[in-house]
């Protein structure tokens, strides 16, 4: 296995994790971390909780890998939740963003057909304003229905380990 000097990838290393959803407020103070990884979807997050733009003390934007998602099927929808998104978070692009929540293979099917909100994500990746492409989905049909049609560079797929260890999930 080669050392991590001799690993030459612009991939991030992350220290930090922060996870931002539904109404949890957060303010990062004296973040000393080499890196830091923030997820954060404001679609799920009321305007007067945390979605009042977020000051990361502290934090070099270039050294935080930032993470963001759109529950928007329509290429109209999401352009106006990224607008919002990058405004709110107070960057210009995002690392990671991701095709959130798709239940089934009709989701998909709108997503990525014409007026779709994968031609709004595309063309922002082209843009420079995403650098990487994420889908979650709620079933195996969505997942494998999206990964059919476009190589992500992450997936997120829910799991109930204990569930599975059972041989319950479903």
């Amino acid at each position: 296995m080669p050392s991590d000097s001799e690993i030459h990838d612009d991939r991030p290393k992350s220290l930090c994790v922060l996870p931002l959803a539904g109404n949890t407020p957060i303010q990062c103070r004296d973040v000393s971390l080499k890196n830091l990884h923030v997820v954060t979807s404001c679609s799920e997050m009321e305007p007067s909780s945390l979605c009042r733009p977020i000051k990361l003390a502290h934090v070099v934007r270039e050294k935080c890998f930032l993470a963001c998602k759109t529950l928007e099927r329509d290429a109209a929808g999401a352009a106006k939740e990224l607008k919002r998104s990058l405004k709110l978070l107070r960057t210009d692009h995002f690392d990671l963003y991701q095709l959130h929540a798709l239940m089934d293979v009709e989701e998909v099917e709108e997503a990525f057909g014409p007026g779709g909100a994968m031609e709004t994500i595309l063309k922002a990746q082209q843009d420079g304003i995403i650098r990487y492409l994420g889908l979650s989905a709620h079933s195996e049909e969505a997942a494998h229905e999206a990964m059919d049609r476009f190589e992500f560079d992450s997936v997120l797929l829910p799991l109930n380990f204990p569930s599975w260890i059972k041989g319950t999930y479903r």
